[in-house]
């Protein structure tokens, strides 16, 4: 994988968000820079509903994010201004003594760093995306923001 495919890589990657999430999902894949040295990446973010928690932007409910780096040659979760990376946040079971007092509690997601070529960048993000989708379902009387966006997937 390099940085030359980068339009190819969109539409691939958009590909597998479009196949192994639901059509309600919001979904974002761009190019962008690095902040310190302006090397090219890819930005990808997804979640159950566009909306802005608290009027926010980027803040959106269950967000996970990636960011494909070329110059080091890893999908990575990454935090895109304070929101996503690879957790989401669910209500607190007031019976477990460890959540009990917390505001949220978090569920991870599973993710293994993949090796640097296309097919296991694919397979990663492909998997990836098939565990949130069935760790939303499991968690779904505890999300918090259902009331902001179509969560009608939670119960296919």
């Amino acid at each position: 994988m390099n940085a030359t495919d980068i339009d190819r890589h969109i539409a691939d990657i958009r590909a597998i968000l479009d196949k192994n999430l639901p059509e309600t999902f919001f979904k974002y894949v761009a190019q962008s820079r690095s902040a310190i040295d302006k090397n090219p990446l890819l930005k990808i973010a997804f979640g159950p509903s566009s909306h802005d928690i608290n009027g926010i932007r980027g803040q959106k409910p269950e967000l996970m994010s990636f960011a494909l780096w070329y110059e080091y040659q890893e999908l990575a979760p990454q935090h895109f201004g304070g929101s996503g990376g690879r957790a989401f946040h669910i209500k607190p079971d007031p019976d477990n003594p460890a959540e009990k007092y917390l505001a949220y509690a978090s569920v991870k997601v599973p993710f293994r760093k993949p090796k640097w070529n296309e097919k296991a960048v694919y397979g990663a993000l492909e998997r990836f995306c098939q565990r949130y989708v069935q760790l939303l379902r499991e968690n779904a009387e505890r999300l918090p923001h259902k009331q902001h966006g179509d969560y009608s997937f939670l119960e296919d």
